[in-house]
């Protein structure tokens, strides 16, 4: 029988397989020709100066409390982060006079 916390990681692996692609299509679209290598590999950079912490804060939530914790806390950050994205998108810049 398979444990919870495994069907957790499939569907993690699930999701990250779905959004991967389209973040790197995504840039390569909107980069300059000449620059779309620079701009995979920038977002790659960022990507991963953005994951050391969160990996380390995950490492240690699943060791100091349990399994689940690192999962709820993610979940918990990306709908803060949803949160925050839908009130700034409601926001309309202000005309320049």
């Amino acid at each position: 029988m398979c444990k919870p916390v495994f069907l957790i990681f499939v569907i993690y692996g699930v999701f990250t397989a779905m959004t991967a692609g389209v973040e790197r299509a995504f840039i390569a679209e909107i980069a300059p020709p000449q620059l779309k290598g620079t701009m995979l590999g920038l977002h790659s950079t960022l990507a991963g100066i953005a994951l050391l912490p969160a990996r380390v804060i995950a490492g240690l939530l699943w060791d100091g409390i349990g399994a689940y914790e690192p999962f709820v806390y993610g979940s918990l950050m990306s709908l803060f982060s949803a949160v925050i994205l839908a009130t700034k998108l409601r926001q309309t810049p202000k005309a320049i006079s």
